[in-house]
């Protein structure tokens, strides 16, 4: 059930599912969707009773990827001036 973002296992009804987004795994959209749909997946599986969501590297999530985020406000708001 691994996703490019997302890696899952499961061992003794426990589902253990960890953000791998080097450097800091800084949430992104992708990263949204596949923690949801990854939380969806488990939620219907009769071998998963506890899942635990943890992060890959030196942290668990370092927050919003600004850089993401400022390349899609740009996308959205037209600039003073525009047509």
């Amino acid at each position: 059930m691994d996703t490019q973002i997302i890696r899952t296992a499961i061992s003794d009804f426990i589902a253990t599912v960890t953000i791998d987004r080097p450097p800091v795994n800084a949430m992104n959209r992708q990263m949204f969707d596949e923690i949801q749909a990854t939380f969806d997946a488990l939620n219907h599986r009769a071998d998963v009773r506890v899942a635990s969501l943890t992060g890959a590297g030196k942290c668990f999530c370092a927050g919003a990827d600004m850089k993401a985020r400022s390349a899609s406000f740009a996308q959205q708001v037209p600039h003073p001036g525009a047509a």
